[in-house]
């Protein structure tokens, strides 16, 4: 008998649950996703059987990472930057030709996805740039589906001197604190949040669910 499938959407430099680390920006903090988040399910070639939104698709390396690790399954690339998705289009050309791979324009303050989609959705290292965080988080719970669950890694717990530095560079970032992403996810009606920090490099990593 097959896996069953499950749907995720996986978030800017991220690594997988349960899989080895994908040699991006973010797998410094990778341990901390592997411990704190469910694994999902996975074929007998140690493959995904997913259809996969990478929200904050950058370049599209991520979107090449995930399409090798798929197993009867799909990667939709999605970014809010033209550029991006221009970028993501191009390395991925030969995946969107043959019908495993889209690239889509798209804000998390309006995912282009139906109610109760995925099982897991991933933000990694993307949080900082949400408008309106509370409304971004909703917009999550809604397209997870009922007990889905919602991962969160940040390389910063907000309280770093460099912290501060970035937020006065670069307008509308903001770092957020493991009190304010809880106080966030609940306000919004997420459960069984567990957030924990590596307190030596101050990662971060948060899980909910709907």
């Amino acid at each position: 008998m097959r896996p069953p499938k499950t749907t995720i959407a996986i978030g800017l430099w991220i690594s997988l649950p349960g899989l080895s680390p994908l040699k991006t920006k973010g797998m410094s903090a990778n341990a901390e996703v592997r411990r704190t988040a469910n694994t999902p399910p996975i074929s007998a070639k140690g493959r995904l059987t997913s259809t996969m939104p990478d929200i904050g698709c950058g370049g599209g390396a991520n979107i090449a990472r995930l399409l090798q690790r798929t197993f009867q399954g799909t990667v939709t690339g999605i970014d809010f930057s033209p550029v991006s998705v221009r970028k993501s289009t191009k390395v991925n050309a030969k995946a969107i030709q043959e019908g495993r791979c889209k690239v889509l324009e798209g804000n998390v303050a309006n995912l282009p996805f139906a109610d109760g989609s995925f099982d897991v959705v991933t933000a990694f290292e993307t949080i900082y740039f949400w408008p309106d965080i509370e409304h971004c988080f909703n917009e999550v719970k809604r397209v997870l589906k009922p007990g889905g669950q919602f991962v969160i890694v940040n390389e910063s717990d907000g309280s770093g001197a460099m912290d501060a530095k970035w937020e006065s560079m670069i307008e509308g970032m903001h770092t957020y604190t493991p009190e304010e992403i809880r106080l966030h996810l609940t306000n919004v009606g997420f459960r069984d949040l567990n957030i924990t920090v590596n307190e030596e490099k101050r990662w971060l990593c948060a899980t909910a669910r709907k």
